[in-house]
């Protein structure tokens, strides 16, 4: 089933993170991300021009109209940057991980 995209950014053969998008429906996207934080450390204003450019280019390629993303209420290091990157807070989602912890929903329309 081709319900996404996926890649993974590498540095001298060591994966730096992987991300992509799964596809809810037309126009729609969950955008994921499983970093090295340290990789993404060393490499972060690369990984921050990457992911500006990354969302801009997806959703033209796929023809979307809103890319959304969860954040664990406990990481203030993706809640500050996801929104640095044009996303906008839509709510929280209580007890929406697999831990039961609460996420901040984002989106960024098109």
């Amino acid at each position: 089933r081709n319900n996404g995209c996926a890649y993974t950014a590498i540095d001298s053969g060591k994966p730096v993170l992987c991300f992509g998008l799964e596809f809810q429906w037309e126009g729609v996207a969950i955008a994921w991300l499983i970093p090295d934080r340290a990789m993404v450390k060393k490499h972060k204003f690369k990984f921050h021009k990457g992911a500006l450019k990354y969302f801009d280019i997806a959703a033209k390629h796929y023809n979307l109209h809103r890319i959304e993303v969860a954040v664990n209420v406990r990481n203030s290091y993706a809640d500050k940057w996801i929104t640095s990157i044009g996303f906008e807070y839509e709510g929280t989602l209580r007890k929406y991980g697999v831990d039961k912890a609460d996420h901040k929903i984002y989106s960024r329309l098109f």
